[in-house]
């Protein structure tokens, strides 16, 4: 089995707001950053200690003022079932789609999306932002992630898309 990796890099830039008076909300560049990034590498080996490794991918779930799971589907990408209550979550990306449920563009302030990771039941408040337009990764410590019951995503108001690809570690194996 191959080795997963994925490539971040975020590009930051410190604009200043013009302050003379014939300006209206003018930025100007004030410094730029090295570009950040790096690589996030699962070794399959590791991953495999209790089960199977396995890939979850939705191009468009949508997510509302309630609770719902980030990996709301039944199965996995290769079709075998997904045990939400047992199979651990190694890896979780998350990018909004910047549209409601009925495809419609959004940019208000309830439009964000926010990431619960409840623990078991520990910690029930959004931990993570995903503006319109933005994305979010995690990486979880090995044997000892996330169960997929456990993440969930909600909006203050409407409802909002995301894609959301996972790898998560099937406890129950093949």
């Amino acid at each position: 089995m191959p080795d997963y990796k994925i490539k971040s890099s975020i590009h930051v830039e410190i604009l200043v707001k013009k302050t003379d008076n014939d300006s209206d909300n003018v930025y100007i560049p004030h410094k730029t950053l090295p570009e950040l990034g790096g690589e996030a590498i699962w070794d399959t080996d590791v991953l495999n200690t209790s089960g199977a490794h396995e890939l979850y991918y939705s191009s468009s779930t949508t997510f509302d003022t309630i609770q719902s799971d980030l990996i709301a589907g039944s199965t996995y990408v290769s079709g075998r079932t997904i045990d939400a209550d047992n199979d651990r979550v190694k890896f979780i990306f998350v990018r909004h789609l910047g549209v409601n449920e009925n495809d419609t563009k959004i940019d208000y302030p309830g439009s964000i999306l926010g990431i619960v990771a409840d623990a078991g039941g520990l910690i029930a408040e959004e931990l993570f932002r995903v503006d319109t337009g933005e994305c979010w990764w995690a990486k979880f410590k090995e044997n000892e992630g996330p169960q997929i019951v456990d993440i969930h995503g909600d909006v203050s108001t409407g409802t909002v898309k995301a894609e959301v690809f996972a790898l998560c570690d099937n406890v129950g194996g093949y």
